[in-house]
Formats: structure tokens, C-alpha cells, sequence
């Protein structure tokens, strides 16, 4: 899932310079490597766990155990473009300790390597920035819109489609992620076993409010994927549909409430 991996990816990122620290003795990146590897393992929440970090020949790379019942390492490595772009849309970042990090790995000419390892399979998949795009990232805006939205929105709804199904809890599943005429629609599926759709129903304005909560976290990639909506006119949507009841609730949020 796009967003998923932009927020591995973040997470990773933030969790470096949580541990960040000045050195006279060694670079400044050399430094934060050092600090970040003295935190880990770091956990991701349901993702997984930020594992290992080192600098080598030139290299920082920073590696993640991934949980496969969320990421399906085969489809990722089948649509690396698509995987490295979301990646990278971490770094259009006017966040100054993003900028600072680029900073360093530019002025010290490193690359950098995101490797994801499947907790179960053991299979990786690694993604790689080199100086140049590095450079390339560097000083750009977080506002900043990909020359065809569409695209990069039709990229983003295709591989989070393709990582589901995805069990949400022990009553909700994601069924689908879907371009829906003027919405991007989340299907879920509940079971009904801990609460029927009559529940969901009665609390829909409890329900409304939280989602829209979350979608003004204020984290990178969750604003990158707005903008995307936003750009190409689409609101979201949020579909649950009781297995037992047959019943459907449908919250959405139209594009002015994106914004």
C-alpha cells in the first residue's frame, strides 16, 4: 500500500532524528547513524519495526521488518516505480529535520537504501535514492504537486487496492480501494460479531468525526495523498457493509473538507 509505505518510510526518518546528536570526532552522519543504531529495534505500530541502520561505502541503510499480513513484499517488488516514488514523496518535506538529513547525505555525497524484510518469508526488497536524487529532493515543497495528479493518484488507489484484503481488527476487514466516480472509496467489510452495522449507524457522526480527525494528521504523506484527491476533484469515501445484517453505511468527505 503507497501510503503505508510512505509512512515506513517517514517513521524511519523521524525516528533517526529522535535520537539525533552532535559529534566533533566524526560527520555529522556518521553521528546520527551511530545515535539511531544505539535506539533499535523501534517499533512501527502494525507495520513493523525499524530494525538496523549502519553507514557503509558510502551508504546509509536502513532496514525494516515488515509485517506481511499488511505488506505483500511480492506485489512491492513488482511495482518498485511505483514504490520508489512514494518513497521519495517523503522527502518533498519543507520539514526542516528532513531538510537538515538531505543536507548531510548531500554535502557528504552518500546514497541511502530503504530495504523492507518480510517478518514471515524472510524476502526483501530495497529501494534506493542515489546522490543525485537526493539532490534533486532537496529544498522541495511538501505542497508540491506531481506534473499528472491523476496518475500519481490512479499509482497510489492501484497498489493499496492490491494489498487487500487487510484485516483492520477482529470485526473489520478492508476489502477494496477504488476509484468511485467522484470519490476514492474505502470498502470495509464487518462481520458483526463484536457490533452490528446498526451500531455503526446509530454513532455515524462519532464515526465521521473521528476519520476526519485522522485525515488532518499532520504528517507528510497523508498530505501528499489529499493534495492528489484535491487536485483531481476527488472526496473519500468509506464504505461498511455488515455480513450478517446485509446493511451498508457510507461516509465520505468531499474535496473543500480535504483541503
Amino acid at each position: 500500500m503507497k501510503a503505508i509505505l510512505k509512512t515506513l518510510s517517514a517513521l524511519m526518518i523521524i525516528a533517526v532524528f529522535a535520537f539525533f546528536a552532535s559529534c566533533q570526532q566524526k560527520s555529522k552522519l556518521q553521528q546520527l547513524v551511530d545515535e539511531v543504531g544505539k535506539g533499535l529495534p523501534l517499533s512501527c505500530g502494525i507495520v513493523g519495526d525499524f530494525t538496523s541502520i549502519d553507514f557503509n561505502n558510502d551508504s546509509v541503510i536502513a532496514v525494516l521488518t515488515v509485517n506481511e499480513k499488511v505488506m505483500n513484499i511480492d506485489l512491492l517488488s513488482e511495482q518498485m516505480d511505483v514504490v520508489k516514488e512514494g518513497a521519495l514523496g517523503i522527502f518533498s518535506s519543507s520539514d526542516s529535520t528532513l531538510q537538515e538529513m538531505l543536507q548531510y547525505m548531500i554535502e557528504e555525497k552518500a546514497t541511502l537504501v530503504f530495504k523492507y524484510v518480510g517478518k514471515e518469508s524472510g524476502k526483501d526488497v530495497k529501494v534506493s535514492f542515489t546522490h543525485d536524487e537526493l539532490s534533486k529532493a532537496y529544498g522541495t515543497e511538501a505542497e508540491q504537486m506531481p506534473v499528472n495528479p491523476r496518475e500519481a493518484l490512479e499509482e497510489q488507489v492501484e497498489l493499496a487496492n492490491s494489498q487487500c484484503p487487510v484485516q483492520i481488527d477482529s470485526d473489520i476487514v478492508l476489502d477494496s480501494v477504488k476509484i468511485e466516480d467522484m470519490y476514492v472509496v474505502y470498502s470495509y467489510t464487518a462481520l458483526e460479531q463484536l457490533y452490528t452495522l446498526d451500531d455503526l449507524i446509530g454513532r455515524k457522526e462519532t464515526v465521521r468525526a473521528q476519520l476526519k480527525s485522522s485525515l488532518k494528521a499532520n504528517e507528510n504523506t497523508m498530505r501528499y495523498f489529499l493534495n492528489c484527491c484535491v487536485a483531481c476533484s476527488k472526496g473519500l469515501g468509506y464504505r461498511y457493509k455488515g455480513t450478517v445484517t446485509g446493511k451498508e453505511l457510507f461516509i465520505n468527505f468531499e474535496p473543500n473538507e480535504l483541503q
